[in-house]
């Protein structure tokens, strides 16, 4: 995902705050559209579903979530084998 040598930190650091609020809103209920939106409240929904989906291909944005997922299996004490 993020390239090797790049902590979280950095990547993190290389994200807009709307594109953070994207993660968060899209670790929510895997609807992207959903997450663009709420992070940019002004877009269309085809707007917003062709951007949503340009930025499930960055690599920071999927580091990103990645690491938002695994932070919230900890807190919840879930893991995919639990699951």
């Amino acid at each position: 995902m993020a390239e090797e040598g790049n902590s979280i930190e950095s990547v993190e650091k290389d994200l807009t705050e709307k594109q953070k609020k994207f993660c968060e809103g899209y670790i929510f209920d895997f609807n992207a559209t959903r997450a663009y939106q709420a992070a940019y409240p002004d877009s269309a929904y085809d707007s917003a579903r062709a951007a949503a989906s340009a930025l499930l291909t960055n690599r920071n944005i999927l580091a990103h979530i990645e690491h938002l997922k695994t932070k919230t299996a900890e807190l919840a004490g879930v893991s995919l084998f639990r699951v």
